[in-house]
């Protein structure tokens, strides 16, 4: 694995590579010399990228250096907004100086250049074969493949939950405009009067860069001051995983984000694996992989069934085992003989 940091996994080694420090940088910044000398040095079988912006960049080296390594892309996030009759809306959050489609073409093109390449969910798959269409790019659909990323074992509760938790709802995703949260916020006014349900702040990725800061739009700094306000929210202490384990441990509830292109969520599925049921919009990916008493199609909808889930342990207690239940076939184990049968 090459990174900035190893990781400590059995039958794994490491090489150092400095990856960028910003939304941007990762996905332009590409050292041809060193990468090429880091692909003579491994001599890979397969080499998977997890920035498909670049993957023409390593198809050009594989091309120079002579080398028939499968490249296996993994295209984590979709820089989309939405896709409405035939047309594409590029992400907002990666559209600085108007950077937004060519990194959308980028991704796109790398289909053309790949061996393999992997979404996450079907709507991931749908939404790329449309933005393909739209842009009227040719593409190989045998190519593509469907791999979720697997649970996190650290984060799996241990046999059956004991007595619920207080009347704490968890909200674990990064405080950005198109992430959705102004609905958030939204659940939070909606709940003023119950005294009785305190909202907890859990974001891993909260502290930020100065570089990161100049290419945000302000948002992050903006609803942290909302919520900082708010005498019923409080912000975990989450610097570590072991913390924001914790974090998910004392909560009753989570809230998936009221993101329309929200391809996956891993925060969501920390949630599930630890037995918190997370109460999640009727669109996306959430579908594929929250139990569907959990989705909701509507502001009502929502309020009923966080009511439910607050007031009757037993409703409480059904749900939390359906949510361990839901992702059970997301283990380590499984998706790694899926993705063996991909790279076959």
């Amino acid at each position: 694995m090459t990174g900035p940091v190893p990781l400590d996994i059995d039958g794994t080694s490491h090489e150092y590579c400095d990856l960028g420090s910003n939304k941007l940088e990762v996905r332009f910044k590409f050292d041809w010399d060193e990468v090429s000398k880091m692909i003579e040095r491994q001599q890979p079988d397969v080499l998977w990228i997890n920035q498909p912006e670049l993957a023409a960049g390593f198809r050009s080296i594989l091309c120079s250096l002579g080398s028939d390594a499968q490249l296996l892309t993994y295209i984590h996030y979709l820089p989309i907004q939405q896709v409405a009759e035939g047309k594409v809306e590029v992400d907002p959050s990666l559209n600085n100086g108007q950077l937004g489609l060519p990194i959308l073409l980028a991704v796109l093109g790398s289909l053309n250049v790949s061996d393999k390449v992997l979404v996450q969910s079907q709507f991931a798959l749908q939404t790329l074969l449309q933005a393909l269409e739209a842009f009227r790019i040719p593409y190989d659909e045998k190519k593509l493949h469907l791999l979720p990323p697997p649970f996190d074992p650290f984060m799996m509760a241990n046999g059956e939950n004991g007595k619920p938790p207080e009347k704490s709802i968890l909200y674990n995703h990064r405080l950005y405009k198109h992430y959705g949260t102004e609905f958030f916020l939204e659940v939070i006014r909606m709940m003023e009067d119950r005294k009785d349900v305190r909202f907890m702040v859990a974001d891993l990725l909260a502290s930020r860069n100065g570089s990161r800061k100049k290419l945000g739009q302000g948002y992050v700094e903006y609803y942290r001051s909302i919520l900082s306000s708010s005498p019923n929210v409080s912000f975990a202490n989450n610097k570590t995983r072991a913390e924001y384990k914790q974090a998910i441990d004392r909560c009753r509830i989570g809230l998936a984000a009221h993101r329309k292109m929200a391809v996956w969520s891993m925060s969501a599925v920390d949630c599930l694996g630890m037995g918190v049921p997370v109460i999640a919009p009727n669109f996306a990916s959430y579908p594929e992989f929250v139990p569907a008493n959990l989705l909701y199609n509507s502001i009502d909808e929502f309020k009923e069934i966080a009511n439910t889930l607050l007031e009757s342990d037993k409703s409480w207690t059904l749900a939390s085992e359906d949510s361990k239940s839901k992702i059970r076939s997301l283990s380590p184990s499984s998706i790694t003989e899926r993705l063996l049968k991909v790279v076959e």
